[in-house]
């Protein structure tokens, strides 16, 4: 997917492309039944918000929320498709705090998770 710019991100993308939020990244989910949590700020004038999660091999389900810890049954969106590769795309996302929640549902290794703001 093409981007027009990036105003933060928590991708290793140089930083001549995209700017890092505080958040440690890439991050990776290892086991099977762990959780990986994380939180991205979202300025004033984002047009989208996107997390992904990539690579490595197992299954695994992802789930956003705002100002609040994403579940199954409670989030703005979410991603459970077979294996590792999920996307969740929210369009002109309010600012202010964003969890992303990576659940891995079958042994999992070496995945792993972004989050972009345009």
């Amino acid at each position: 997917m093409a981007t027009k710019s990036s105003k933060a991100s928590t991708s290793s993308k140089p930083k001549s492309q995209t700017k890092s939020t505080p958040t440690p990244t890439p991050s990776r989910v290892e086991q099977a039944r762990t959780a990986a949590e994380r939180a991205v700020d979202v300025p004033v004038g984002a047009t989208s918000l996107e997390f992904t999660t990539y690579g490595g091999r197992g299954t695994l389900a992802a789930y956003a929320n705002y100002e609040a810890e994403p579940m199954p049954a409670g989030n703005i969106g979410a991603s459970v498709r077979p294996g590792t590769n999920q996307i969740i795309t929210i369009a002109s996302p309010a600012a202010g705090h964003y969890y992303f929640k990576v659940t891995a549902s079958a042994a999992a290794s070496g995945v792993m998770v972004r989050a972009k703001v345009y």
